[in-house]
């Protein structure tokens, strides 16, 4: 796992100055902002209990990840799907392959011109999944502000300056404000 998570993190970076060159930002741009990044791995296990999207039934519902980019080593079991042009797409598993998710983070710091990947994850009831996401987020303290370039007059700013750790905080309880505790 310790080796795991430093190629995935290396990645990770790399794909971080890929999309500073897609903001037409420097490459180096992000660098100081993953100096000591929120990383994480999740172990994740969705049982076989079959899906029924029509009957509010999923290995796990419809959501987005809070970060700026989740990775997803995929095996050969399907169930991802993401929501494009309001249709529920399909993703092929291709063994090997990384799937890379933007986060809701990216989009405040984007001011909407990236938009976070709203994904699910349905079972046909044949087999159990499992599966290891990559959480990939800035430093605590970083402050994300809508980028130069981001915003103009068609597209204003439309979050408010905040740190990566308010930010967090903020999305955490959004998920679980109706949260009570026994």
């Amino acid at each position: 796992m310790d080796s795991y998570f430093h190629q995935v993190s290396q990645i990770g970076l790399k794909l971080v100055e890929l999309l500073a060159l897609a903001l037409n930002l420097p490459e180096k741009y992000f660098e100081m902002s993953f100096e000591n990044p929120i990383a994480l791995l999740r172990l994740l296990h969705y049982s076989n209990e079959k899906s029924d999207p029509s009957n509010g039934v999923f290995s796990c519902g419809a959501h987005s990840d809070y970060g700026m980019i989740t990775l997803l080593l995929v095996d050969s079991n399907s169930g991802l799907q993401i929501l494009f042009k309001n249709k529920w797409i399909s993703v092929p598993p291709k063994k090997g392959m990384f799937i890379v998710n933007l986060g809701d983070m990216l989009e405040w710091w984007t001011s909407g011109l990236f938009h976070s990947t709203v994904h699910r994850v349905i079972c046909d009831g044949g087999y159990e999944r499992y599966s290891i996401p990559f959480f990939f987020e800035p430093n605590y303290d970083t402050k994300i502000d809508c980028l130069e370039g981001c915003w103009r007059e068609r597209n204003p700013k439309k979050y408010e300056r905040v740190t990566m750790g308010k930010f967090l905080k903020m999305k955490y309880y959004e998920t679980h404000k109706d949260f009570e505790p026994t």
